[in-house]
């Protein structure tokens, strides 16, 4: 299962991918809420994956990403950036960490009861400018996590929609105020 989201902004991609890898959780309007509410049931628990992945206002949102539970899978820089999580996402407190830290873990990981995601930021010239398209794709490793995680995807999806939608739409404000500010 898995969604896509794009956005076009009127900018160059190496303007668009300077952006998104200086995209910092302060230029967020919906996300850091979204997570807060998500996290919370961990924060009250005291316990679970979701209690230590917090992000700080100051640090580039992809860097507190990748030195917390998220990994680069993949990048070609001013086109591609793919980062891998494995989780128990429906569980209230975020669930067990699976601990994969590599693109071969990754794609190696079959432990029942896990779901395998990937998101990523594809960016293409544009006649305006570039085109950026992210993606979330996940992979359950069971029937029963299938079954459970298309029950959490149902009450999440629209949130999940509302952060790609955030994330693309911060990195537009960033990336045209650079390109215009250097025009």
């Amino acid at each position: 299962s898995g969604n896509s989201t794009d956005i076009d902004i009127a900018a160059p991609p190496s303007v668009v991918w300077q952006a998104l890898e200086q995209l910092r959780p302060r230029d967020l309007r919906v996300t850091p809420v979204l997570m807060g509410i998500r996290s919370l049931p961990a924060l009250l628990l005291r316990r679970g994956s979701l209690r230590s992945s917090r992000a700080t206002a100051d640090r580039p949102l992809l860097e507190s990403m990748r030195t917390s539970r998220f990994f680069e899978l993949h990048r070609q820089p001013e086109s591609i950036l793919t980062l891998g999580i494995v989780g128990q996402f429906w569980k209230l407190d975020g669930g067990d960490d699976a601990n994969v830290r590599t693109p071969q873990e990754f794609v190696a990981f079959d432990r029942a009861g896990f779901v395998v995601s990937a998101i990523d930021f594809q960016l293409e010239p544009h006649a305006t400018g570039t085109r950026v398209t992210t993606r979330t794709c996940n992979r359950t490793t069971d029937e029963a996590t299938e079954r459970r995680f298309r029950r959490y995807w149902l009450l999440i999806g629209a949130g999940s929609k509302a952060i790609r939608f955030d994330l693309l739409h911060a990195v537009r404000r960033r990336a045209e105020a650079a390109h215009h500010a250097a025009a």
